[in-house]
C-alpha cells in the first residue's frame, strides 16, 4: 500500500491557500451582509414617540428615521478573496446538481464558510457590480478536504 507522508498535504495548503493571495488569481469580493436593526430614533412599539438622545429630534407625525417601521435596514461589508469560475469546464465536480445559465462557481478558504454563509449577496471585482447568491450549499474539496470549500452562486 502507498503512504503519501502528511508532509505533502501541508505543502499543498500552502500552494493552494497563496493562490487565494495571488492578484491574477484570487478575486476581491464583498461580501454583503444585510441585517434589521431597531430604529434608534423612537420608542420601540411608538412610532410617534421620540427616543431621548436620537439622532432627529422630532414632536408631531411619525419618526423621520425609519418612516414610522420602528426598524431600519443596515447593510455591512467585508471583503474577502475568493477564486471565481465562469466557464463550468473549469467547475470542480460538486454532485449532480442542475447549474442554471449564468451561474458562477466560487472556491474559498473554510475560514471563510461562516461568512459567506451568513452573506445576503457577494460583488465580485472587476467582474461587474452584479449581485450573486449563493445557489448551492458548500462542498469541501482538495487534499483531505478540510481546507478549502466550494459554492455556486447566481445573479
Amino acid at each position: 500500500m502507498f503512504r503519501i507522508p502528511n508532509g505533502i498535504f501541508e505543502q499543498y495548503y500552502e500552494v493552494v491557500d497563496s493562490l487565494y493571495e495571488n492578484e491574477n488569481i484570487g478575486d476581491t469580493t464583498n461580501l454583503i451582509t444585510s441585517s434589521r436593526n431597531q430604529c434608534p430614533n423612537c420608542i420601540h412599539g411608538s412610532t410617534s414617540v421620540y427616543k431621548t438622545g436620537g439622532p432627529i429630534p422630532f414632536n408631531l407625525g411619525v419618526c423621520p428615521y425609519c418612516g414610522g417601521s420602528n426598524y431600519i435596514n443596515s447593510e455591512t461589508t467585508e471583503v474577502i478573496k475568493l477564486r471565481t469560475y465562469t466557464d463550468k469546464r473549469k467547475w470542480i465536480k460538486v454532485g449532480n446538481t442542475d447549474i442554471p445559465d449564468g451561474s458562477v462557481q466560487i472556491l474559498g478558504r473554510i475560514t471563510d464558510l461562516t461568512k459567506v454563509m451568513q452573506a445576503s449577496y457577494m460583488i465580485f471585482f472587476p467582474l461587474s457590480d452584479w449581485k450573486y447568491k449563493l445557489d448551492s450549499d458548500p462542498f469541501p474539496y482538495g487534499f483531505g478536504k478540510r481546507n478549502f470549500i466550494a459554492y455556486c452562486i447566481k445573479v
